[in-house]
């Protein structure tokens, strides 16, 4: 390593990188983990008195971050009865953990994930933010490939890092993708996705019953005054509940697009442009946070019926919405999906279609997402789309916001300046930029299995922070 480093914190490191890194002084784990077993009378916050004033100070603007991170509340946890004593509890003990790392005098932060989708996660960046500590996290792209990025304040500013760290190129398959169209790997391509409701209800009965035997066994259940106050996960019960309650959302969402189908809403032959909104499968970081203030369908429905009035909007559903587990947990599609939820997009205009009854080439449709794969698409064959949110690719050319809008001419038409430009782009951010992806398999094998590519990628990779 070098001399004029700085400080280096990671956020719960796995097994290898603690291997890479047994020599090093000036790095610092961060081992807790407040989700698990989060109490409100938790330790880090028990010498809050003594915490510097100026710390205080970020009181009300942390606490309004938390308010507004609702969605990372809503994804893991269960109704909680004193909501707002834990949102205030959490402010503290943020506060707290912003202030350790100052006095350790960290000045980069590896958080060992995509994006902050998690409580843990959240927690540490917001700390991160107010004690001027850079976020690095670890953003699986494409290809098995990671890329470093980089934040300061706010997902707002979040950029590649850009540090070469491997000779891994992807000129050749940007030029294919632009060819033959670039498709993102879903989750619905998984063979251990279940569409069956029934199937889905068994595999989720028995993981609980399993993982409840376990805890029995291992005599991990504790009984406190305080269970009331814990931040606690779902139960079976609530598991079920939101099962259900995606199944009676997908059965309104079929119907509607049966009913609008043979309504013929959508002109054939027409000349007026549609907005065409691609939802994502919610929950999901690439809506929250990667959404920023555009995480919610409803609220985008109703800034595209607010500012664009003469245009009509077709929703399509991500068609991963219509499975109910993944690996034998709840999809949980049904924390974001249910009856009212498309009730409301029907009440605010929106024309629900599915695959057969649209046409991603077509002239006079013109895609909305909040920061899907569906702009990598379309950029790589030269037309635009309009992004709401803040992805790994903000700036790609054919990138659109809401006041991009008046400036399209319809109908659209294929642009080569676009399409030559998008794979400079990607090809300038990612190039010699990334690294095999093999954290979450050698967070179980350690090095043994490790192959010495990987681990000279990676090395290159923590090389690059400390410089």
């Amino acid at each position: 390593m070098k001399d004029n480093f700085t400080q280096i914190a990671f956020f719960s490191p796995r097994e290898f990188q603690k291997s890479l890194l047994q020599n090093e002084s000036k790095v610092h784990y961060i081992e807790f983990l407040p989700l698990d077993g989060w109490f409100i009378d938790n330790e880090l916050i028990a010498n809050c008195p003594s915490l510097n004033s100026t710390f205080f100070d970020y009181f009300d603007e942390v606490l309004n971050r938390l308010i507004k991170s609702g969605p990372i509340f809503s994804r893991h946890h269960d109704d909680l009865p004193s909501m707002e004593l834990v949102l205030r509890s959490t402010t503290l003990t943020i506060l707290a953990i912003a202030e350790k790392m100052s006095d350790a005098r960290i000045k980069k932060c590896v958080l060992g994930t995509a994006a902050s989708h998690h409580l843990s996660t959240l927690m540490l960046e917001i700390a991160c933010q107010i004690s001027g500590i850079e976020q690095i996290f670890e953003y699986y792209i494409f290809e098995n490939r990671v890329l470093p990025l980089r934040q300061s304040k706010s997902i707002n500013d979040r950029t590649p890092v850009g540090e070469v760290i491997s000779n891994y190129a992807f000129t050749e398959h940007l030029e294919t993708w632009a060819r033959l169209g670039y498709s993102a790997i879903n989750h619905e391509n998984s063979s251990n996705a279940s569409k069956n409701f029934y199937v889905a209800y068994l595999l989720i009965c028995v993981r609980r019953f399993r993982n409840a035997l376990w805890r029995i066994r291992s005599r991990r259940i504790k009984h406190s005054k305080e269970e009331q106050e814990r931040l606690k996960s779902f139960g079976l019960r609530r598991d079920l509940q939101i099962l259900n309650r995606q199944r009676r959302a997908m059965l309104t969402l079929k119907r509607f697009v049966q009913s609008d189908g043979q309504n013929n809403v959508m002109e054939p032959g027409g000349s007026r442009p549609y907005f065409l909104i691609m939802a994502h499968l919610q929950p999901e970081a690439t809506s929250f946070p990667e959404g920023g203030d555009w995480h919610n369908f409803i609220d985008i429905t109703v800034e595209l019926r607010k500012k664009f009035p003469e245009f009509p909007i077709l929703y399509k559903e991500h068609p991963a919405s219509f499975y109910f587990s993944f690996l034998s947990r709840n999809s949980n599609v049904g924390i974001m999906r249910s009856p009212a939820y498309y009730n409301q997009l029907r009440q605010l205009g929106c024309v629900f279609v599915d695959e057969a009854q649209y046409n991603m080439q077509d002239p006079l449709v013109i895609p909305v997402t909040i920061s899907g794969s569906v702009t990598l698409e379309r950029s790589l064959k030269g037309l635009p789309t309009i992004v709401m949110g803040e992805p790994w690719y903000k700036g790609i050319p054919g990138m659109l916001r809401l006041e991009d809008v008046p400036n399209l001419q319809f109908p659209l038409t294929i642009s080569s300046t676009i399409q030559s430009e998008t794979i400079t782009f990607l090809d300038n951010i990612l190039s010699r930029k990334t690294f095999e992806n093999r954290l979450l398999s050698l967070n179980q094998d350690g090095l043994a299995n490790c192959e010495s590519e990987f681990l000279k990628e990676y090395n290159s990779f923590i090389e690059s922070l400390f410089t």
